[in-house]
C-alpha cells in the first residue's frame, strides 16, 4: 500500500507499465467534471476508471475487500473519507472470492487512513481495504478508482 499526493505521482510510475497513463488520467484538467461511471483508458479493461459520487458510511457497515487481477489507485476529487487498510494475509473470509467480479470480502480490523482531495492510495492484491468510510462526519465525496490490470 502506498499513500501520497498527486504532486508525487511520478515517483511511482515505474512500478507498473500502466501507472504513467493512470497518473496522466488523474492530472486531466477536466477530471472533476467527468460523469460517474466506467471510463476505459486502455482497452480491453487493462486500465479503467470507475468514477462515483457517494456519502461516506460508518466502518461498522462495511467489510474489508481485496482483488487479485487489479491494482486499485483510489483518488478523491472532492470530500474526505477514511479508508481502512490491513494486510490480506490471515484475514478471515466473509464470503467466497468472486473471480468474475475480482473481489473478495473479509472480516477483521483495519487501520484507518485519511484520504483527502489530491491524495491517492495504491492498493495491491496483498492489501485488504475498506473504502468509503466516514472521516469526521458523513460527507459526500467524488472518487475515482483506477483499476490497473496486473497481467
Amino acid at each position: 500500500m502506498i499513500i501520497d499526493t498527486l504532486d508525487h505521482a511520478d515517483t511511482y510510475a515505474s512500478l507498473h507499465p500502466l501507472f504513467a497513463q493512470a497518473f496522466a488520467f488523474l492530472k486531466r484538467p477536466d477530471l472533476a467534471d467527468l460523469p460517474d461511471g466506467k471510463h476505459v483508458i486502455v482497452p480491453p479493461d487493462r486500465l479503467f476508471a470507475a468514477i462515483s459520487t457517494y456519502t461516506t458510511k460508518p466502518v461498522s457497515e462495511g467489510k474489508l475487500e481485496a482483488h487479485r487481477d487489479y491494482i486499485d489507485i483510489q483518488y478523491l476529487c472532492s470530500g474526505r473519507e477514511t479508508l481502512g487498510w490491513a494486510p490480506l494475509a490471515g484475514q478471515p473470509e466473509a464470503c467466497p472470492f468472486s473471480a468474475q467480479n475480482d473481489i473478495g470480502f473479509y472480516e477483521g480490523d483495519s487501520t484507518p487512513l485519511p484520504l483527502a482531495p489530491k491524495t491517492f492510495m495504491i492498493l495491491f492484491p496483498q492489501d485488504a481495504h475498506l473504502p468509503g468510510r466516514i472521516a469526521a462526519a458523513p460527507e459526500t465525496v467524488k472518487k475515482i478508482v483506477l483499476k490497473v490490470r496486473i497481467n
